[in-house]
């Protein structure tokens, strides 16, 4: 109250405009349809969030083909919260692991957020898109998000960044992958590649098990621990993990510690 009572009239009035920028922004259907969520929104989709702030879904998006993607991040310090809802395209995997994916390829993303950093997106799923489920920058966090039946990678992260309490299934390519971070309690289960795949990251308490690859693909300084990994790359006598540094003990194919 003091600071408000010294600040010019027309001072007071910026700052409190420049803070209601920062008020949560809500997203659905409609919305994206109407265009003008931030300024440089087209009607359609995908939806583009501009500018720094909280974003909030209150309602399912359906994108019309594997070439659209969903929201479309353009601004750092993004913190988008999926409500509990649900992105979902139009390609469809299939096989167990997945074998294949129709369409065959697609352009479309359902969260993307690359080259931008201090990006978060939580809490809800991701599925159909053609290509990537969600895609953030660095410095950014993806968590408790299920990604499921993309036709490329689940989830995508860049430096720095953490990827944790998400469910990556049934992906045409890798379930989850981070570039120098941490990948922490998720699953990682049936997708067309590797369950999980890191650079010069910490791996620790995950489960991945009937991926067409290794169960973790790791470069030679990421170190692993705690993780079960079952009947990847075509079964338990098959390699689970490729690369990385084992930092504790890691379950390779039933009950048997990793050599």
């Amino acid at each position: 109250m003091w600071l408000y009572r010294t600040l010019p009239v027309a001072t007071l009035c910026a700052l409190l405009l420049a803070g209601s920028a920062w008020a949560q922004t809500e997203i659905n259907h409609a919305k994206a349809i109407a265009g003008g969520v931030t300024p440089g929104d087209a009607p359609g989709y995908p939806v583009t969030i501009s500018l720094a702030g909280s974003y909030k879904l209150m309602g399912i998006l359906s994108v019309p083909n594997a070439n659209t993607s969903a929201i479309v991040i353009t601004a750092n310090h993004v913190t988008l919260d999926l409500n509990g809802f649900i992105i979902h395209g139009t390609t469809v995997c299939t096989g167990e692991p997945v074998t294949s994916c129709t369409p065959s390829s697609g352009s479309g993303v359902g969260v993307n957020a690359s080259g931008h950093k201090a990006i978060v997106v939580r809490n809800g799923q991701v599925f159909g898109m053609g290509r990537t489920g969600v895609s953030v920058g660095t410095n950014s966090r993806v968590e408790q998000v299920i990604v499921q039946s993309n036709g490329g990678d689940g989830i995508v992260a860049d430096s720095s960044s953490v990827v944790t309490g998400c469910h990556a299934t049934g992906n045409g390519g890798d379930g989850i992958f981070v570039n120098s971070g941490a990948v922490t309690n998720n699953v990682a289960d049936h997708n067309g590649s590797v369950g999980i795949a890191a650079n010069a990251s910490t791996v620790v308490n995950n489960e991945a098990f009937r991926n067409a690859g290794v169960g973790l693909f790791l470069d030679t300084l990421s170190g692993y621990t705690n993780n079960v990994l079952n009947d990847n790359n075509g079964g338990n006598t098959q390699p689970q993990v490729a690369n990385g540094i084992q930092m504790g003990t890691n379950i390779c194919g039933g009950d048997t510690i990793c050599p």
